[in-house]
């Protein structure tokens, strides 16, 4: 009859999910250098975390990566986010050590690096264009020249420009040496 073929199946919302953020602590003392290394690694990791964690192993609803900034102390952390179901968390948490690693034992490739400026740089632009006039921009400008000396109108593409593939892998090199920090957060 093959209707038994139903009995095992249920709706996606029981399955049991967990967010997990697995954070690399760096000392990285603010520099408009920086400031535009971590966002191109930022966006290479992100790229590699969804195509290694996410695509290949299916195990994700979602997967980034981000670098926070906590002003005091001069402490980044480079966080890998993600949800998955509980018995997948230790090979993605794995795979995210390892992504790391990588990056910091061979840097991105041309093609990577290239992408991640051309995105950047656009993004940059679209963001100045819709901001023009914003008020809460200027202020935050304003207090990113105040706070880390970058004087992000100006310099961000030239500093995209002056950025090199070497930058990007010492950085990754220093975060995968950090202390590293794992969050699970179970839902209910």
């Amino acid at each position: 009859s093959g209707s038994h073929t139903l009995d095992r199946t249920y709706p996606a919302t029981s399955a049991p999910k967990v967010d997990i953020q697995y954070g690399f602590l760096a000392a990285m003392k603010p520099a408009p250098k920086t400031e535009t290394a971590y966002a191109v690694l930022d966006y290479i990791m992100s790229q590699r975390c969804v195509s290694r964690i996410r695509e290949e192993r299916g195990g994700t609803y979602y997967v980034r990566f981000t670098t926070e900034n906590h002003l005091y102390g001069g402490v980044r952390e480079s966080v890998v986010a993600f949800q998955t179901r509980p018995e997948m968390t230790d090979m993605l948490v794995n795979d995210a050590k390892t992504l790391v690693k990588e990056m910091a034992e061979e840097g991105p490739t041309e093609a990577e690096f290239e992408n991640a400026r051309k995105y950047l740089a656009k993004h940059h632009h679209e963001l100045q264009a819709r901001y023009k006039e914003n008020l809460s921009r200027k202020l935050n400008v304003y207090m990113m020249k105040e706070r880390c000396g970058i004087d992000k109108e100006e310099k961000y593409i030239d500093l995209l420009e002056k950025a090199s593939i070497r930058d990007i892998r010492k950085m990754a090199a220093k975060i995968a040496k950090g202390d590293s920090m794992l969050s699970v957060y179970t839902e209910n």
